[in-house]
C-alpha cells in the first residue's frame, strides 16, 4: 500500500503510538477560587467546535479534606503548617455524564469512556479488539493514552495494601470498576488498566513495560508486557476511549525568565525544580513561600497537574535525561548504587494508603521508579510512574524498600512549583497549525540502504526509537530508495519502493522528506534511471511535505527546496540531478540553478536558525566524495584543489563565491550530511558539519573514519538517528544511539544559542 504523507497539521508532542489519538472537548464550569481565571474570550479558537477554555483542562483529584502526617484535620489557615495541600485550591471539579448507552461523559476532559472495562485481555487482543468495537452508536474508540487514563483517577480513594480500601480511586457512580479475583489467587489490587502508552525504557529484568492505573490502590507503574521469563502476554483490563483529542498534549513556551507556560493546561512551572530534596510539609511550606519571577502565587501542584508535565518519550535509560520536556530543568541524583538518576516529586496530594492511610502523599517519579528485586536495585516501574512516600520522618527509619518491587522510599523529594496564569488572546500561541509553537522537533537520519549490509532488527529499533520522541517530521538524507542499484539488489524498481514502503509504514503518518543520494538513482548522466527514481519519489514521498506558506524550490525535475517552519530555516540540497558524470572533484556540481536559488533563499531569510541538508559535501576528498569539513574547503563547495590551490574562479566563473564561503555569509549554523555512515561532530568557520549516523547498519565502528576524512571533533559509530529540539532561543541535537533491543542512549549533545 502506497505511502500517503501527510501535510502535517496539528502539533505533535504526545506520544503518537497506534490507535492513541483523540477528539474535540466539550466546555465544562470551572470553579476556581482565588487562582487568575482563564477565560473563554482569552483563547483563540483553536479547531475544536466548542472552542473549550484550555484543550487539556485537567480534572481536580476529588480530594476536600485536610490532612497532617498522621489524620484528618481541619482548614489551614495561610501561614499554618499544611496549608497549600491539595484541597486547599480547588477547580475543574470532577463532573460526568452517564449517557445510557454503556457510556460516560466526562465533562471536564470530553473525552467520552467505556462504563464497563469488560473482561481481562492482552495488549494485542486489545489492539484488534478496538478495531472493531462499537458503542453507543461509535466506533472511533481508541486505548487511551497514560494521561488520558490518569484523567480518571479520584484521591477519594482508599487503598490496604494488598486488599481493595471502602472507596475505590474511580467514580464507581459512573463507571464499574472489578477488584481482582481472589479465588484464583489474584491479590484485589490485581485489577490495572493499561493505557497504549509504552514505556521507552524497560523495567524489572529488561522486561518490554506498558504504563497503567491502578484505580484499586491509587497509582501509575508500568506493567510487564509479557510474564516474567516467558512469551506469555500478561493480561490486564482495557477501557477504551473517544473523543478530544488533544488531552494531553501540552503545549509550552519558555517565558525567558525561569518560568515555562503550558497553554494547553493554563499552568506556569518552574523551569528549575527545588535542588534539594525536603519532606511533604516543608514541600507545601517551600511552595506557599516561594517569590519567583515577580509572582508571589505559587503553590505545590496536586497529583494530576504534575503528571501533566511528564514526557513518556524520554527516560534515564533511553534520552539519559529526567522525563520531561529538555525546556525543564531537573537536579541529578545518585541512588542506592551511586549512578546518576533523577527525582520523585511531591504532589500537594495525600494518598490514602496502608495501615496508616495519612502518613503518605503522591509523588511522580520523573527518574526511574527504583525498586530493589533479589538484592537488586532497578528500574521496577518506569519513568512516570506516579507511587506514594512517608510524608516525613527519617528514612533511614524506614524499611529502604516497600512492597513486592521494593519501591524505594526516600522521603526528602524534590518540588517544582505552579501557578495558574492569566492567559490572553495575544499571548498564547496559536494552536490551529503546527506552526503555532516556538518549540518543536524533527528528526535527521541517513543512508538506510535497506540492502545486505543492514541489519533490519536494529533498523527497526532505531525506527521505534525515532517515533518514541514524537518528531514533528523526519529529514532523510537518502540513500533509501536505492533505485540506482536494483541489478545488485536483484528487485525491480516496484519491488524496491514497494520493500522500502512496507519498512516505512511503521512512521504511520509522520511526514518525511527524502532527499537525493548516490544511489538513489536520480542522476543527471543516467537519464533513463533519474526519470523513474524521480516519478517515484515524487508518487510515494510528495511535496510540500510540510504546510509552509514559505516553500520554494524544484521538486519536480529535481530535488531541491526550503521552507520556514517557525523560527527556523530549512534548505534541502539536490547534489545529484545537474552531473554530468560520475567522476567527482570539480565535475560534482549544484548546478548554477541551484546555486542562485540557494543563495537568494539564504539572503531573503531571517530566520533564526538556519540549517542545510545534503547527502554529502560536493566534491569531496576523493572520487567517492567522502569528508565532512575536509571535503567542505575543496572544489566547489571551498574553491581549492586538492593541493590547496584556489581555482573556484577558474572552474565556476559565474558564481560569486564557493558554497561554504555562502553560508557563512549568511549565518547557516549546521549542515547535515549523509554517505559516509559514521556520527560526527565537526566544526569550520563557526559552521557545524554533522555526519548523520545510519539507523541499521551491520557495521558498527569507526575504523575507516580517517580515511574518509574525520579527523577532528567527535566520531562516534553508527546506529542510530539525530533527534532535534528547537525552541525559540536554543537549538539541542542529540544523537540517539540504538541500543541493542533496549531503546537509545544519547551518545552526543550539540547546542546551539540564538
Amino acid at each position: 500500500m502506497k505511502r500517503k504523507v501527510l501535510i502535517l497539521i496539528v502539533y505533535i508532542i504526545a506520544i503518537s503510538i497506534l490507535f492513541c489519538s483523540c477528539t474535540p472537548k466539550s466546555i465544562t464550569e470551572n470553579n476556581n477560587n482565588d487562582d487568575d481565571n482563564i477565560t473563554q474570550d482569552d483563547i483563540p479558537d483553536s479547531g475544536n467546535p466548542n472552542n473549550a477554555l484550555t484543550p487539556y483542562t485537567i480534572p481536580d483529584t476529588g480530594e476536600v479534606d485536610f490532612y497532617s502526617n498522621t489524620g484528618v484535620i481541619g482548614e489551614p489557615s495561610v501561614g499554618d503548617a499544611f496549608y497549600g495541600q491539595d484541597a486547599t485550591y480547588q477547580s475543574n471539579a470532577p463532573s460526568y455524564t452517564d449517557n445510557g448507552d454503556s457510556t460516560v461523559t466526562d465533562n471536564v476532559t470530553g473525552l467520552v469512556w467505556q462504563q464497563n472495562v469488560g473482561e481481562k485481555m492482552t495488549y494485542a487482543e486489545a489492539v484488534t479488539s478496538v478495531k472493531n468495537f462499537t458503542l453507543g452508536g461509535h466506533d472511533d474508540w481508541r486505548i487511551p493514552t497514560i494521561k488520558e487514563l490518569y484523567s480518571l483517577i479520584q484521591y477519594t480513594g482508599t487503598s490496604g495494601g494488598e486488599q481493595a480500601g471502602d472507596k475505590q480511586f474511580i467514580d464507581t457512580t459512573f463507571f464499574v470498576q472489578p477488584i481482582g479475583n481472589t479465588s484464583i489467587g489474584e491479590r484485589e489490587i490485581d485489577a490495572q488498566t493499561w493505557s497504549c502508552t509504552e514505556y521507552v525504557g524497560k523495567t524489572m529484568n529488561n522486561n518490554e513495560t506498558i504504563f497503567g492505573v491502578n484505580f484499586i490502590d491509587g497509582r501509575i507503574k508500568g506493567y510487564p508486557k509479557y510474564k516474567g521469563g516467558t512469551e506469555t502476554e500478561n493480561i490486564m483490563y482495557f477501557r477504551f476511549v473517544r473523543g478530544n483529542t488533544d488531552y494531553g498534549k501540552n503545549n509550552f513556551k519558555d517565558n525567558g525568565d525561569g518560568t515555562i507556560t503550558d497553554y494547553a493546561t493554563g499552568l506556569m512551572w518552574q523551569t528549575s525544580d527545588s535542588g534539594e530534596g525536603m519532606d511533604w510539609e516543608n514541600s507545601l511550606s517551600y511552595a506557599e513561600q516561594l517569590e519567583f519571577a515577580s509572582y508571589g502565587d505559587w503553590r505545590l501542584p496536586n497529583a494530576k497537574e504534575l503528571q501533566s508535565i511528564v514526557d513518556y518519550s524520554r527516560s534515564l535509560q533511553t534520552t539519559n535525561s529526567a522525563a520531561i520536556d529538555p525546556l525543564f530543568g531537573a537536579t541529578k541524583i545518585i541512588d542506592m548504587d551511586g549512578e546518576y538518576n533523577y527525582p520523585y516529586y511531591w504532589s500537594s496530594t495525600s494518598h490514602l494508603n496502608g495501615i496508616n492511610p495519612y502518613s503518605s502523599a503522591v509523588y511522580v517519579s520523573f527518574g526511574e521508579a527504583q525498586g530493589i528485586m533479589s538484592d537488586t536495585l532497578m528500574d521496577v516501574h518506569g519513568a512516570g510512574a506516579q507511587r506514594s512516600d512517608p510524608k516525613t520522618g527519617n528514612p533511614d527509619d524506614y524499611p529502604k524498600s516497600l512492597g513486592p518491587q521494593g519501591d524505594i522510599q526516600r522521603v526528602f523529594n524534590y518540588v517544582r512549583c505552579v501557578r495558574s496564569v492569566d492567559i490572553s488572546e495575544k499571548d498564547i500561541p496559536n494552536t490551529s497549525t503546527s506552526s503555532s509553537s516556538k518549540c518543536f522537533n524533527f528528526a535527521i537520519q541517513a543512508d538506510a540502504h535497506m540492502d545486505e549490509e543492514t541489519n533490519l532488527d536494529v533498523l527497526n529499533d532505531t525506527f521505534n526509537n525515532v517515533i518514541a520522541t514524537n518528531p514533528e517530521f523526519i529529514m532523510d538524507l537518502g540513500d533509501t530508495l536505492m533505485l540506482g542499484e536494483l541489478e545488485k539488489l536483484q528487485q525491480t524498481a516496484s519491488e524496491r519502493i514497494g520493500f522500502v514502503d512496507g519498512l516505512y509504514s511503521a512512521f504511520n503518518d509522520i511526514p518525511i522528506c527524502i532527499i537525493n543520494g548516490n544511489h538513489d538513482g536520480q542522476n543527471g548522466f543516467e537519464p533513463t534511471t533519474e526519470k523513474v527514481s524521480r516519478e517515484m519519489r515524487i508518487e510515494y514521498f510528495p511535496m510540500p511535505f510540510v504546510d509552509s506558506d514559505k516553500f520554494s524550490g524544484n521538486v519536480t525535475t529535481a530535488n531541491y527546496y526550503s521552507f520556514e517552519k517557525n523560527n527556523t530555516l530549512f534548505v534541502v540540497l539536490d547534489p545529484y540531478t545537474y552531473l554530468t558524470d560520475a567522476s567527482g572533484f570539480w565535475n560534482d556540481t549544484l548546478g548554477l540553478e541551484q546555486f542562485e536559488w540557494l543563495e537568494n533563499t539564504l539572503a531573503n531569510s531571517d530566520a533564526d536558525f538556519k540549517f542545510v541538508f545534503t547527502h554529502n559535501i560536493i566534491g569531496g576528498i576523493n572520487d567517492e566524495r567522502r569528508g565532512g569539513i575536509a571535503a567542505a574547503e575543496l572544489f566547489e563547495w571551498g574553491g581549492k584543489n586538492l593541493d590547496g590551490v584556489d581555482e573556484f574562479s577558474q572552474m565556476r566563473p559565474n558564481w560569486s563565491m564557493p558554497i561554504h564561503d555562502l553560508l557563512v555569509k549568511y549565518g547557516v549554523h549546521a549542515v547535515f550530511h549523509g554517505h559516509d555512515h559514521l556520527y560526527a561532530n565537526e566544526e569550520l568557520n563557526g559552521i557545524k558539519y554533522i555526519l548523520v549516523p545510519q539507523p541499521g547498519t551491520i557495521r558498527q565502528e569507526t575504523g575507516l573514519a580517517e580515511e574518509k576524512g574525520y579527523t577532528t571533533g567527535v566520531i562516534l559509530p553508527s546506529a542510530g538517528f539525530l533527534n532535534v529540539h528547537i525552541t525559540e532561543d536554543s537549538v539541542t541535537i542529540e544523537y540517539y544511539k540504538t541500543k541493542e533491543g533496549n531503546g537509545y542512549a544519547v551518545a552526543d549533545t550539540i547546542v546551539i544559542s540564538k
